[in-house]
């Protein structure tokens, strides 16, 4: 019988967690090793997207409540959380998650914080396609359906009110 990864995940915040430390913990370009354990390593990956895309499917419609104690409603869209796994996906793979570079993940939208003038090309347009936000001095992803919202919150406000995540290197014992 196939391990079951998210066992006893009731809401979309516990889903998202514990899909990132799986993630960090399992994504075979994070920790190359031969063929077949990379091998191995993929399909444990397969296995862990696909229970994770179910369970979000099933979690659609249920109530959420942000840092800020405002409820919304969670609605899955399954192509924009497939293309949102697959670009931390790719940004793992880049390898630029480190002790002074760090992921976080608010909603839909990536943020990169950290010492990364140093990967600013590999980040960039001609990189990962990540922007530059002045107000903020950080990176960000997002899809490119959205609208765009003008706000002068500062990243610490846009965590509290969404909730966040971040990815910590590979060191590091636990996820934010």
């Amino acid at each position: 019988m196939p391990r079951q990864y998210f066992t006893g995940c009731t809401t979309v915040e516990n889903a998202k967690s514990l899909y990132r430390q799986l993630a960090m913990a399992n994504h075979p370009d994070r920790h190359p090793k031969d063929a077949a354990t990379q091998a191995q390593q993929t399909a444990i990956m397969q296995a862990i997207n696909a229970e994770y895309q179910a369970l979000l499917k099933r979690l659609d419609g249920t109530k959420t409540r942000g840092d800020d104690n405002k409820e919304r409603t969670y609605t899955y869209d399954e192509a924009k959380e497939q293309a949102l796994a697959a670009k931390i996906s790719e940004t793992l793979k880049a390898g630029i998650i480190s002790d002074t570079v760090n992921l976080w993940l608010i909603g839909t939208w990536i943020w990169i914080e950290g010492n990364t003038k140093p990967i600013k090309d590999k980040l960039g347009k001609d990189g990962l396609g990540y922007r530059w936000h002045h107000k903020r001095a950080m990176w960000y992803f997002h899809l490119d359906d959205y609208k765009h919202y003008s706000t002068n919150a500062d990243f610490g406000s846009l965590a509290a009110k969404y909730g966040a995540t971040k990815f910590r290197s590979k060191n590091e014992q636990e996820i934010a």
